[in-house]
């Protein structure tokens, strides 16, 4: 486990994506492999007034994951959004190659033909 975000001066963005692909694949088995109505101990968090641990259902903690995976998607993609101009529809219609419509048309680099 990393002991800080940044990465350091010997990190590769190569070796950062393997250890990322690796921690996805591991959680994602345990999320297939998981009981929903298992109690786990969750916190002490402070910050919510919390200062003991406590038991929590794994259905618990899984739609609290989804809830922080969608909010930092969001922040990331509001960020690319203020960086490139482009929209997510008009992004998912050029990965997928839709025709343009009266509503969405395909995303392109500015400059690109």
């Amino acid at each position: 486990m990393r002991a800080r975000f940044p990465a350091s001066e010997d990190e590769t963005l190569d070796a950062l994506l393997t250890t990322f692909d690796a921690v996805r694949e591991q959680y994602l088995e345990m999320c297939r492999g998981g009981d929903l109505e298992a109690e786990l101990p969750v916190g002490p968090m402070p910050w919510y007034g919390m200062d003991e641990a406590r038991p929590a259902k794994l259905r618990y903690l899984y739609v609290g994951h989804v809830e922080e995976f969608a909010r930092q998607a969001g922040h990331a993609d509001i960020i690319r959004e203020e960086l490139d101009g482009a929209t997510a529809p008009e992004l998912l219609s050029a990965v997928e190659g839709w025709e343009p419509n009266e509503f969405v048309k395909p995303w392109q680099a500015p400059g690109t033909p």
